[in-house]
């Protein structure tokens, strides 16, 4: 059993790669400003250039093993893995928890979602007078 699929308008008149012509050009910024330079600093990984030098010989996987024989590597990614363990459930629950008390009707809930909220408010607030002094008619 198939379906058909009804184009109408102009749709059904143009070619069926023309969407991916309206894609090509993210995609190419994509591709110039991320894929690129993710390539490149995987290939300057197995050199022994400097942080900002040229060039450099190349090392193989030198560079690789004496990372992972180095002791604050391993401490590093230790921190950054408790990191991850707890303040991500931390970020994804606590906020799930306030909106469902935000949400709830308990007595004082208008006073807990003004005061919520306010931070919020106040730095709108604060950035709109800053710009309305600094695009002010005697400028900053």
């Amino acid at each position: 059993m198939t379906t058909a699929i009804h184009l109408n308008g102009a749709a059904r008149y143009r070619p069926p790669w023309v969407p991916l012509l309206w894609c090509a050009p993210a995609l190419l910024m994509i591709t110039i400003w991320s894929v690129g330079p993710f390539i490149g600093t995987i290939a300057l990984s197995f050199t022994d250039t400097s942080p900002l030098g040229m060039g450099g010989a190349f090392v193989g996987l030198d560079n690789y093993r004496s990372i992972l024989q180095d002791p604050a590597f391993w401490s590093a990614t230790g921190n950054s893995v408790l990191y991850a363990l707890i303040a991500v459930p931390l970020l994804v629950v606590l906020p799930l928890l306030l909106a469902q008390l935000v949400h709830t009707r308990l007595p004082g809930m208008g006073f807990f979602r003004s005061a919520y909220a306010a931070p919020i408010v106040a730095s709108v607030v604060a950035v709109g007078l800053v710009w309305q002094n600094l695009l002010g008619e005697q400028g900053p």
